[in-house]
């Protein structure tokens, strides 16, 4: 549930505006995986440290492995058209930030594919 907190005279501080959100909780865990981008370079080996930190929190979760991966590669390749489409809208190449977006994406994509099915 996201709210706004406001300074109020009944209490001092209010909720306003819930927004209550459902949905897949498996949809979620893309973002742990391609946020912590610079940690996984570090290791030598990106998708391992993506494996080993998509294995983490889906455990820590309880979450279904399957739908995990298949959601992480759905999100991943929507970044990907997110990037291409932004450039061709503008009519230009790829810059080098939305190329190392694609390459996270696809990196994190592809060690989805030693993901069990």
């Amino acid at each position: 549930m996201f709210s706004r907190l406001l300074a109020g005279r009944r209490e001092p501080w209010l909720a306003i505006d819930p927004k209550g959100f459902a949905g897949d909780p498996c949809y979620e865990p893309g973002p742990l995986l391609w946020n912590s981008w610079d940690a996984a370079l570090a290791t030598g080996d990106p998708g391992g440290a993506v494996r080993e930190r998509f294995y983490a929190v889906v455990d820590a979760a309880g979450l279904d492995e399957r739908r995990c991966r298949d959601w992480v590669v759905v999100r991943a390749m929507i970044a990907v058209s997110w990037e291409v489409e932004d450039a061709a809208r503008a009519a230009r190449p790829l810059d080098a930030s939305q190329r190392d977006r694609i390459t996270r994406a696809v990196t994190v994509a592809k060690a989805m594919q030693a993901v069990a099915p």
